[in-house]
């Protein structure tokens, strides 16, 4: 008779001490080591199915991953050995390897299993069903779909997660030993994508997924999981420190010549190449916080090359993940400094990438502002909105919808104008663009006609859980407002995806629907006048001046009924006003001191033009689109100004409560003396300081728009156990680099996490269906396509 409750407990934790005995002696037989193991796990298996939450409390799973680790800590010590004398013993190096590959497999085996069991056991939770049909082919077990209470159904969210970091890492060991004729990383990649999928809040799954791609040499997509990591609620408590290492690494390389292939120029994706190396040269040299001669040339060499990028072929998702990583690496920074603020490095690596980004978001914005001008002059006649879909549209869309969501985070810092005169241009440029680019899109598309995409397209998926982009205006993104609960994933079962057309005039509507929450801030130096966006900058030069659209308000388009679509995104949170000086009873006529739904009602109905039954007047011919009306024709802007000189004291009464800071002009311009020509300037790649930042005041806890962080929510605390391999049980050493062999540390013992989470949420990519087929899709982080071959895991990943 099976034991239960207690005593099942007991004979898994006997069977614990009893495989350490077992293994402890060098000479121990593997035989021997492999029957008790399996003894183990089917006791473990046993005692979680008799008493789920005592079996946990007693952390049975962790000892029983220590266990595995172990094992194969010690078969991959003895094969490095045995293939030292490979010449000598051939025969008996593919016995054993053979026998290796035997123990890797019956460990994915089990661990699959549990997953299946854990769903029918505790069937009824949704996420937890949905990644048992993925983690095999055969038919799941049926659920007993019985009510679940939430402390429950946290914990089994809890050891699902940690199950499928398990199996990625059997996977990830299995590759990085070559055990197989041909190397496959893509169910790692899979499973850990699942695991991500299942809690977006933890670094864990997307540090480990940055530990392969460090193994294949791909250091972007390193560097975007590491910064993914980093900047979620849970953050991995070792990814700072391997970005840093990864970062030396990438100057190692560089400064060897190995950094930027040496492709022939018919090779079709050289260029895409020497842009990504330049990219993560440029975000290595930007986290040191160090001036250096040639800033601005490697600064401008990074967004030319992008901008050809895209106007030479399909950026196919990378523009978005550069995206993400200046996001994160600016956000990273913040952190840095408000933790450490007696390290001016990271405030002056914060502005760093903030000007990165600035000029990043002009930069696309510019491209698809002249592609549209150009569209709508060659094409005068009428045109459905399709139509005016351009190729290149299609390809910058997702990622200037990733920074408009940026853009409502960030819109204070922006407008602020902090720093010194070279950043301040910068933003003050990029509100001129904006303006331009976002009337042009008003005038070119009928908002009435852009319907609302509901679900979470490729970018949403991406960007969800990442705490840069999370903010009360930026909230609409991933939760329908009008029940509060999550959106559904693009490819969660069930969802009905409009056609692509469809989508990409979704992604237009909310670049323009974003603009409009902007342009009732007061704070931000954009208005609405009812027919085009206005930049009110009283330091615009001639250069930055605007030129009004040509009679666009006789082109509104109809649509009325949209008032409240935008009313109803306002959070009454959103709808406080901040402390500010006084201003002039002139100022206050303005359309920014206005109610703030009354405006946003008011300035829809502007957009959207008269109701169907009025009169339409017919298109008019499209002249030259240049920009939009000169800010000094509108009256009542409250000037910026007083924001470079202002006391600290004043500073802070201009800025929401949450997010004052003190006021301070600094010399930050990562600018130097002009120098040559990029490409003969030698030390560019000196990565001795050329100066050090001198004593400042700091800017308080964060730097702008940094909100604090709570000290239970400090990197230092974020887990309550840092790694697994601490337990005295484990020999195996703390790891102290990026390595495919480390194992991953359990961090979720307890039971105390949120059970309130998002439904669901997709890692996967374009192309991928299933993580046991990673690395067959054409996405820009597949690892390739996968070819059959002898002694290798058939492709559903079973393992025989």
């Amino acid at each position: 008779m099976e034991p239960t409750g207690d005593q099942a407990l007991a004979k898994a934790i006997a069977l614990d001490l009893e495989f350490a005995q077992t293994l402890q002696p060098a000479d121990s037989s593997l035989d021997r080591v492999f029957v008790v193991l399996q003894q183990y796990r089917s006791a473990a298996a046993h005692a979680l199915a008799s008493d789920f939450l005592s079996a946990r409390a007693a952390d049975i799973e962790t000892r029983l991953w220590n266990a595995h680790n172990r094992v194969n800590v010690r078969l991959r010590k003895q094969l490095s050995k045995l293939r030292k004398d490979r010449s000598s013993k051939p025969v008996e190096t593919r016995k054993f390897i053979k026998l290796y590959l035997e123990f890797l497999k019956d460990s994915q085996r089990h661990y699959r299993d549990y997953i299946q069991k854990l769903n029918a056991r505790f069937g009824g939770i949704q996420d937890l069903e949905r990644i048992a049909r993925q983690v095999r082919s055969a038919p799941v077990l049926m659920s007993s779909r019985q009510p679940v209470s939430p402390q429950i159904q946290a914990a089994v969210s809890l050891s699902c997660h940690q199950t499928l970091i398990y199996l990625g890492d059997l996977f990830r060991y299995r590759a990085a030993e070559r055990l197989d004729k041909e190397p496959d990383w893509g169910p790692a990649i899979g499973y850990y994508a699942l695991a991500a999928s299942l809690r977006p809040d933890s670094g864990l799954a997307f540090h480990q997924q940055s530990v392969v791609a460090f193994e294949q040499g791909d250091y972007l997509r390193s560097t975007y999981y590491l910064y993914r990591s980093i900047n979620v609620i849970e953050p991995h408590p070792n990814a700072i420190p391997n970005l840093e290492l990864q970062f030396k690494k990438i100057t190692a390389g560089w400064q060897k010549g190995d950094l930027v292939p040496k492709n022939s120029p018919q090779d079709p994706v050289a260029s895409r190449k020497a842009l990504l190396s330049w990219f993560i040269r440029f975000h290595s040299l930007s986290y040191n916080g160090h001036f250096f001669t040639g800033y601005d040339e490697l600064e401008r060499e990074v967004l030319s090359r992008t901008v050809n990028e895209i106007k030479a072929r399909a950026p196919d998702g990378i523009l978005s993940k550069m995206s993400l990583i200046n996001f994160c690496a600016q956000a990273t920074a913040g952190n840095q400094f408000e933790s450490k603020p007696d390290q001016h490095k990271f405030m002056q690596s914060y502005f760093f990438f903030l000007r990165l980004n600035v000029k990043f978001f002009t930069a696309i914005l510019e491209i698809y502002h002249v592609d549209l001008e150009k569209h709508l002059q060659e094409h005068t006649e009428a045109s459905s909105l399709v139509d005016k879909l351009t190729d290149l549209a299609r390809h910058v869309l997702p990622a200037l919808r990733l920074y408009s969501t940026w853009l409502l985070s960030n819109a204070h810092i922006v407008a602020a104008r902090v720093g010194d005169q070279p950043i301040q241009e910068a933003m003050d440029y990029f509100w001129h663009v904006y303006a331009k680019s976002l009337s042009v899109m008003a005038y070119s598309f009928s908002f009435r006609e852009l319907g609302e995409v509901p679900y979470q397209l490729e970018e949403d998926v991406d960007a969800f859980g990442l705490k840069p982009l999370n903010s009360d205006k930026s909230r609409k993104v991933w939760v329908d407002d009008a029940t509060g609960q999550a959106k559904a994933k693009y490819n969660d079962e069930g969802v009905h995806r409009l056609d692509h057309n469809q989508e990409m005039l979704g992604r237009v509507r909310e670049l323009l629907f974003d603009a409009l929450l902007l342009a009732v801030d007061k704070d931000v130096p954009i208005t609405f006048d009812g027919s085009q966006f206005i930049h009110q900058d009283p330091h615009s030069t001639d250069k930055h001046s605007t030129n009004s659209l040509p009679e666009v308000a006789t082109s509104r388009q109809t649509m009325r009924g949209t008032v409240d679509i935008v009313a109803r995104h306002e959070h009454p949170e959103q709808r406080h006003t901040s402390l500010a000086p006084e201003v002039p009873a002139s100022v206050m006529t303005s359309t920014k001191s206005l109610n703030r739904e009354a405006q946003l009602s008011q300035m829809v109905d502007d957009l959207v033009g008269p109701d169907e039954d009025d009169i339409i007047l017919p298109g008019l011919p499209v002249h030259s689109l240049e920009s939009v009306n000169d800010s000094s024709n509108v009256p009542g802007y409250k000037s910026n100004a007083p924001l470079r000189g202002l006391s600290p004291r004043a500073f802070q009464a201009v800025r929401t409560p949450e997010l004052r800071t003190e006021a301070w002009e600094l010399p930050l311009s990562p600018t130097g003396v002009p120098s040559q020509r990029l490409h003969s300037v030698s030390n560019i790649w000196n990565d001795a300081p050329i100066r050090e930042t001198s004593p400042i005041t700091p800017f308080g806890s964060a730097p702008p728009g940094l909100p604090p962080i709570p000290v239970t929510a400090r990197r230092s605390n974020a887990h309550s156990r840092v790694n697994s391999t601490n337990s005295a049980r484990s020999p195996l050493p703390q790891p102290d680099a990026l390595s495919s062999f480390d194992p991953t540390p359990n961090n979720y013992n307890s039971i105390g996490a949120r059970g309130d989470r998002y439904q669901s949420f997709s890692g996967h990519y374009a192309g991928m269906q299933s993580p046991l087929l990673f690395g067959a899709g054409m996405s820009p982080w597949s690892t390739g396509p996968r070819r059959s071959v002898p002694n290798i895991t058939p492709p559903n990943g079973q393992g025989g």
